[in-house]
């Protein structure tokens, strides 16, 4: 465990484990977390917020077809409101929910990437992401994110019934839950497989 982190709340912690890596077995794949990147009080604000804004977008997610309710807040790496044509800046909640991760982002989350994985690293994508079991989407089934060099996911809810993120070391081993508290990170590159799991009803086969 590593406290003191520039640039970072005072209570933000990280641990990191390696995992079996199926394109170079020699060279396993690390998965940080940034425990406390935001306070619970913060997670809530965020998630008051999200909600506020514009409504999520339900396009056929790449993973696997279903609607992805996703609320983007960047897009290469400029405001997604401006790119795509609507740009308010007064009173946007998208913009505001952008607004209140940035310097997070910029002083504490940026650095720890470019120390860890790639030194020329900037943010290029943020979004929201929505779980609503019974109701909407529950689950993420197993994927790498092969259009990020790295990854950071926030956990701004605990998921009602299921684990939440989790990863896997191949498509044929035991999920794990990755055991994110409200408020912490996971970070990771392209080669981590991983997915999400809202219900425990579903946990089987792809949860975990």
């Amino acid at each position: 465990v590593e406290a003191g982190l520039g640039g970072c709340p005072r209570s933000t912690r990280w641990t990191s484990e390696q995992l079996y890596n199926v394109f170079e077995p020699g060279r396993p794949v690390a998965l940080h977390r940034l425990e406390s990147l935001f306070s619970q009080e913060e997670a809530a604000e965020l998630v008051q917020l999200a909600e506020a804004g514009s409504a999520f977008d339900t396009q056929a997610d790449t993973a696997d077809g279903e609607p992805s309710f996703e609320l983007y807040l960047l897009r290469d790496g400029r405001d997604a409101r401006v790119i795509e044509g609507v740009y308010e800046p007064e009173g946007n909640a998208d913009t505001a929910v952008w607004e209140s991760v940035r310097r997070r982002v910029e002083d504490c989350v940026t650095p720890f990437v470019r120390k860890h994985f790639c030194r020329r690293c900037v943010p290029c994508t943020s979004l929201v992401r929505r779980y609503r079991p019974g109701a909407e989407r529950s689950r993420l089934p197993p994927h790498r994110d092969v259009q990020a060099a790295v990854t950071a996911v926030v956990e701004l809810q605990s998921a009602d019934s299921g684990p939440g993120l989790y990863v896997l070391e191949t498509l044929h081993s035991t999920p794990r839950p990755a055991s994110l508290a409200v408020g912490a990170a996971a970070v990771h590159n392209f080669e981590l497989l991983h997915g999400v799991n809202a219900s425990c009803e579903e946990a089987g086969g792809g949860g975990g």
